[in-house]
């Protein structure tokens, strides 16, 4: 995907479909060896594999789901929002959307099993009006009595617990749907089997609002390139009708409410479901830490809890909008505030289902838990690969927690999964923070966390595939300096110069370099030469001179080889000797591919810079190393004619006559003078 796709758009609309396709891609990529590998070395089991790989597609669908609601409601994403700023509420619909969506399924296909058991969808209900509902709503009742009790479904006030999982599944079209075939309109709340109009005017303008669409928030796929026109109501901006609908039930609910906290008797599970569906309807406080009911067992999972806190920070974006109290956007903010700061504080072990933990078997039990501890550092990758906690930080917008935790509990796969999530963020501009209150924490931004996702998931690449090391560094082409040095980096760590820089045709040019997709001729021309100097830093001369060669800096080269010629010309270590060879060989073979007949692209440069002195520096410590190695030989007669007649002196016609020309003046007399100076010392 990287290959063929520039990473980040030039507008918002460009952004969102590269975002789109790269989750496509990633979809795609899911039997992808690498992630096959990945999960062999962690050595999981088949039933764990599949458990992180769901939680991986589930992340997939979550950031497409909020890709989705910014298209349907024409809403940008903004790169550095301020606070109050319209990312808290698009990533509030979109998680809304995701959770909905994904009880759909999981209705679906217990309602599916059921039927394949032998268990009619009717049961006792008239066949007549099950068959008019919506597919959906069809689903959905037959779901309640799955849940519920076909006895509680089929006596009186059975549509209440229809109409809560109708909310659960966030689709109003069903809602509306199910008080059409079996709801009896009335205003007397003290009857079970009566819906208040107020419900079912409120429901159907959710379904007015909702259309053809999956649910109240978005489609699940929406993959049309255009933008569609911004709804004129949604739940973030509901219209005055929706409010005051709202205000009736509100107050219809505290009235049961009330009946409910006095009541010294057991409650009927109806009137359970019924204050269930008034709380949401109204948005008068969320189901999870409703006192009255703490004890139902509505909120059964963390996805249960998770998607009725949003629902209900989502019903705070309008609250006050008549109130002349908090402003909006700061009551549903706080909500999520809130909800991030105990998500945070329950920590991995409140989700993670090792070690005997088996998580939240009610999820409303964590909220009496707020002072728990944050969980520690762990050892072994936990069994959901650092999903368990890492999905309930995301819907509460702690995504750069998320993403840290998840990089580092999930080992292996769990960076790789951590970085292609970021990368998606990145390139939606969604900014990959914690939001809190108080403003978003930059300690692990955008700016820090992706970079170091990137950069750690490159390194772990390059031993098997320098190319994708690259490829992945260069998602960082923004991030100014940064890129270069990861890829100097990279470069010296993996010392794949061929493949990274390329080789010198007969002409002086470097071709057939993975660098020059990315970046310039010069800019890779110093890429290498800081990359040398890196080398040179950390000890590795023969690196550097190979970079130097590459990167066309001749004079950097030269200088480096005569100061290692120059090291080396006396030894009296094997270790010395070992050393000297090796520079006079690297020499050696530079002079045989670059400086032989016809081949004029080093001096050239060497005479621009006017570095020409370094080439007879050069001359003079090759013939010296002769010399001296003559002489360490007793090779007593060679060595004297070695200084007193150039013409068999071993560099003196090689490189003064064919390459340095310019010194082509310096005769026998300098060349003995010079050397006779030499044995002197």
């Amino acid at each position: 995907h990287l290959k063929n796709n520039p990473h980040g758009g030039s507008t918002n609309a460009d952004s969102l479909s590269l975002a789109m396709a790269l989750i496509a891609s990633l979809r795609e990529g899911m039997e992808s060896p690498l992630v096959w590998q990945q999960q062999q070395q962690q050595q999981q089991q088949p039933q764990q594999q599949d458990e992180i790989t769901t939680s991986y597609v589930n992340a997939l669908a979550f950031l497409e789901s909020i890709l989705h609601c910014s298209v349907g409601l024409g809403l940008e994403i903004e790169p550095s929002p301020p606070i109050g700023g319209g990312n808290v509420a698009l990533s509030v619909m979109g998680a809304c959307n995701f959770f909905s969506h994904q009880f759909r399924d999981h209705v679906v296909k217990n309602v599916r099993e059921a039927e394949f058991a032998g268990h009619t969808a009717a049961g006792g209900r008239d066949a007549s009006r099950m068959a008019a509902l919506t597919p959906m709503a069809r689903d959905v009742t037959s779901y309640a009595a799955i849940i519920a009790g076909s006895d509680l479904v089929d006596g009186a006030g059975g549509m209440w617990p229809m109409l809560f999982y109708c909310l659960r599944c966030g689709d109003a079209n069903a809602a509306k749907s199910v008080i059409a075939q079996f709801g009896n309109i009335g205003g007397n709340i003290d009857n079970i089997n009566l819906i208040d109009p107020a419900v079912s005017d409120l429901i159907f303008q959710l379904a007015d609002m909702q259309k053809h669409r999956d649910t109240i928030f978005g489609d699940a796929n929406n993959n049309s390139p255009s933008r569609p026109e911004p709804q004129q109501h949604s739940m973030l901006s509901p219209s005055q009708a929706m409010m005051q609908s709202r205000r009736v039930i509100s107050d219809l609910y505290e009235r049961v409410k009330t009946r409910m906290t006095s009541s010294s008797s057991e409650l009927e599970p109806t009137v359970v479901y019924q204050a269930a569906c008034l709380a949401k309807l109204s948005g008068a406080e969320s189901i999870s830490e409703a006192s009255c009911l703490a004890s139902s067992g509505l909120v059964r999972t963390v996805e249960d809890y998770l998607y009725a806190s949003l629902w209900y920070a989502l019903h705070l974006s309008n609250s006050a909008s008549s109130a002349g109290g908090e402003s909006d956007g700061n009551k549903m903010e706080a909500a999520i505030s809130r909800l991030g700061m105990l998500v945070n504080e329950w920590g991995p072990s409140y989700f993670e289902e090792d070690d005997g933990n088996e998580g939240f078997s009610d999820a409303t039990d964590a909220v009496a838990s707020r002072s728990g501890e944050s969980g520690g550092a762990r050892n072994e990758i936990p069994r959901s690969g650092g999903w368990a906690y890492a999905f309930p930080l995301l819907a509460s917008q702690q995504y750069a927690t998320a993403l840290a935790y998840l990089a580092e509990a999930g080992g292996g796969l769990g960076l790789l999964q951590a970085t292609h999530v970021a990368l998606i963020m990145d390139t939606m501009g969604l900014p990959i923070d914690d939001f809190s209150l108080d403003g978003r924490d930059k300690s692990r931004s955008t700016q820090t966390l992706f970079p170091m996702l990137v950069t750690s998931y490159s390194a772990s690449l390059q031993g098997s595939d320098a190319g994708a090391a690259l490829q992945y560094l260069m998602v960082l082409s923004r991030q100014g300096s940064l890129i270069k040095e990861q890829v100097q980096r990279l470069l010296l760590e993996t010392r794949q110069f061929e493949i990274m820089a390329g080789k010198i045709e007969a002409d002086g040019s470097r071709t057939n370099a993975a660098l020059d997709a990315h970046f310039s001729k010069t800019e890779v021309s110093s890429i290498l030469a800081d990359a040398a100097s890196n080398a040179m830093r950390a000890g590795k001369a023969a690196d550097a001179a190979e970079l130097l060669v590459l990167s066309g800096k001749f004079s950097s080269l030269f200088m480096l080889m005569n100061r290692e010629l120059a090291s080396y010309l006396v030894v009296s270590s094997q270790e010395d000797f070992d050393k000297r060879q090796f520079w006079f060989n690297a020499a050696s073979q530079f002079h045989q591919l670059h400086l032989s007949p016809g081949k004029t692209y080093v001096v050239d440069t060497l005479n621009a810079e006017g570095c020409m002195s370094l080439g007879n520096t050069f001359q003079l410590l090759m013939n010296l190393i002769v010399f001296f190695d003559r002489c360490r030989d007793h090779q007593w007669e060679a060595s004297d004619i070695f200084c007193h007649d150039p013409h068999n002196c071993f560099y003196r016609y090689s490189l003064t006559a064919i390459a340095f020309t310019s010194f082509s003046s310096v005769g026998s007399m300098g060349s003995h003078g010079q050397f006779a100076v030499a044995t002197e010392k």
